[in-house]
């Protein structure tokens, strides 16, 4: 016996709550059996008072596991039921039945079952029931039966084929059947939404969740339909599984009801996103609270929203899915009939609500792409960008049975769709039935596609702002000719790597570099010709420093510098000679060089291990002492002085 009542959302559903854990409540009170509900930590959730009047135990004892065991000072064979306990406590899936003797001469029968809810295991149900009292649990037995066939709420039980094994009064009332007849049906009969591959799907979800309600249609006897509330719970009885069905007529009252609590949910929604996008550049998560959110209140299968690529294919960027149901998210999409059939119509705005799929005028492509995705109906509204707003006159006019006698409105939507990107869709998958989409659904998805649209355009925007701010900083810290970093970027570079070199105690290397007699290189060639040499030069210097870390800078005039972390003065050794050979192997000519008629470097190199007693500026003194040594001594060498 499951002690669930529906789950029903709403301050207004308080009382409806209420009244089904009364029913529950009174359902679990007028039973035959003493009952204990138990919890997977030991602790008691429900007993009635049927069980502790046969085994005359108090209320006051808090655990469920303790009242059990003080069942066997009264069995004639307490070890055997104390070792039931412990191993159907332990194994937590474990369904069965037995027969306690207790000391008096009485006869018990014993059966214990996993207590579930929302498919997960809460605890173990323990039914006892007097073998020698039938004639009393008869009598409560029909008490039981009365209750129900009394209840105003039409109740049945399903098998797990669909067939009505019980129908109660309210039940034979509402749908127009006498009970012989309605016992001789399914559910397909009376729920026309209701497929056999619903059924089975229904059947299992029940089973995973313990309860479930949802909003559906009957039909009665003369063949009319009305809409129903119904609440179900899976029950299972001597080793067999039934749904245990409670159903409403929805009523014009009770309509309006769900209309305004329907309202309020969609308002506070799309405010909910709204406020969202305001206050959150985050995409990924405005567009996941997005597809989240719609799921919830549509209560639809799968919801997800398909980015396009400029051929119209597309990929699957976000999806919220029902538990069952497979998973698309990611998944790359290339419907062939799509450019030709659709593009138009979404780019106007248009939506696509199809209650069934099998019977809409669909492309084959199309067709095939939804059975694969499990959908039996769908609902799909474009997201557009940059759009001008359309007025309804004016889609009119676009309209096949208007557009040839209104050439001016056709040629003006023309402008107006030229000017509107369809970026995606918002589309929402029923894959358990098919479904009749309602306005206020379909509305509810335009508001929120606008709403991301907005969305996609301010994260637009702003990435294109941190593009820009990147590209300003990047500019601020390099060499427009070289294209290395400049002087600034060396000042912040060498402070940074000075005191992380500090902290690690590492090495730290510094070349500075010089091109020989440049000055008579541009009085010879010109300044244009001297600063393609500058961009060769730092372009063979690059080349020669490999390591992400190392720093290349362009110093000042025809100065380099480079920053080598973790390196001594070997290291910088050769890493200064690769430089050195490099731009001497660009055989750039320089006839007014007093050293040989191509461009040549001299290099100063140093290496030291900072400390609190050194200094930034003398380090970078020390190479420049060694270029000075290395130009005095005949230049295109590499000079080193250590610190």
């Amino acid at each position: 016996m499951k002690l669930q009542h529906p789950l029903i959302s709403g301050n207004k559903a308080q009382e409806e709550v209420r009244r089904s854990h009364s029913l529950l409540r009174a359902i679990l009170e007028s039973s035959p059996d003493g009952i204990i509900a138990v919890g997977n930590d030991g602790e008691l959730i429900a007993v009635n008072q049927r069980f502790l009047e046969m085994w005359g135990i108090s209320k006051v004892m808090a655990s469920g596991t303790e009242k059990l065991l003080m069942l066997s000072d009264r069995l004639k064979e307490p070890e055997a039921f104390m070792q039931l306990v412990k191993e159907w406590s332990q194994e937590v899936e474990a369904t069965g039945n037995g027969i306690l003797e207790l000391k008096d001469g009485r006869i018990i029968e014993l059966y214990s079952e996993p207590q579930r809810a929302d498919g997960e295991i809460l605890g173990r149900v323990w039914r006892f029931r007097h073998i020698a009292n039938k004639a009393r649990t008869e009598e409560l037995l029909q008490l039981t039966q009365l209750a129900i066939d009394s209840n105003a709420y039409a109740a049945f039980w399903l098998t797990e084929d669909g067939k009505l094994f019980y129908a109660n009064e309210a039940a034979c009332k509402s749908l127009g059947y006498d009970r012989s007849v309605l016992l001789s049906m399914t559910i397909h009969d009376i729920e026309p939404d209701m497929s056999p591959e619903t059924w089975v799907w229904h059947w299992q979800e029940v089973k995973l969740r313990g309860s479930f309600s949802l909003e559906t249609r009957y039909r009665r006897a003369d063949g009319s339909l009305f809409p129903v509330e119904v609440t179900v719970n899976p029950i299972e009885f001597k080793g067999k599984q039934y749904n245990c069905v409670l159903a409403r007529e929805i009523t014009p009252a009770r309509q309006t009801e769900i209309a305004l609590r329907q309202q309020g949910e969609r308002e506070r929604l799309v405010g909910a996103i709204a406020a969202k996008i305001r206050q959150s550049l985050d995409l990924e998560e405005i567009l996941q609270t997005t597809v989240d959110e719609v799921r919830q209140l549509l209560q639809t299968d799968r919801v997800l929203i398909f980015r396009f690529e400029a051929d119209w294919s597309g990929v699957v960027t976000q999806e919220s899915v029902a538990r069952g149901w497979k998973s698309i998210l990611g998944r790359g999409i290339y419907d062939p009939c799509f450019e030709q059939s659709y593009v138009r119509p979404y780019r106007e705005g248009r939506v696509k609500a199809i209650e069934d799929i099998d019977t809409a005028n669909l492309d084959k492509c199309h067709r095939d792409l939804l059975w694969e995705c499990q959908v039996k109906a769908n609902l799909v509204v474009p997201i557009v960008q940059n759009a001008e707003a359309l007025s309804r006159e004016s889609l009119l006019a676009s309209s096949p049975q208007t557009k040839s006698a209104n050439p001016a409105a056709e040629n003006q939507i023309k402008a107006l769709t030229q000017t509107r990107t369809l970026w995606g869709l918002l589309i929402a998958h029923h894959c358990s039935r098919t479904r009749q989409w309602q306005d206020w659904e379909i509305q509810l998805l335009e508001q929120l596609a606008t709403h991301v649209a907005i969305a996609i355009k301010q994260s637009t925007l702003f990435e294109q702002l941190e593009i820009a701010n990147q590209e300003l900083e990047l500019i601020a810290i390099s060499d427009s000719l070289t294209k290395l970093a400049n002087r600034r970027r060396f000042d912040q570079y060498i402070d940074i790597e000075w005191r992380r070199a500090m902290r690690q105690q590492s090495w730290l290397g510094l070349i500075l570099c010089d091109i020989d007699y440049f000055k008579l290189y541009n009085d010879t060639y010109g300044h244009q010709a001297g600063d393609a040499c500058l961009q060769k030069v730092a372009e063979a210097i690059d080349r020669a420093v490999r390591r992400p870390g190392d720093l290349v800078a362009r110093y000042g005039g025809e100065e380099f510098a480079i920053v080598l972390p973790n390196t001594d003065m070997a290291g910088a050794m050769r890493v200064a000679e690769e430089i050195r050979v490099r731009v001497r192997g660009l055989g750039i000519p320089h006839s007014a060089s007093k050293i040989g008629d191509i461009v040549t470097l001299s290099l100063g190199i140093t290496a030291t291990f900072p400390s609190p007693y050194k200094s930034i500026s003398k380090f970078i003194g020390l190479a420049d002492v060694a270029l000075y040594k290395a130009k005095k001594e005949g230049r295109d060498r590499s000079i080193q002085t250590r610190g």
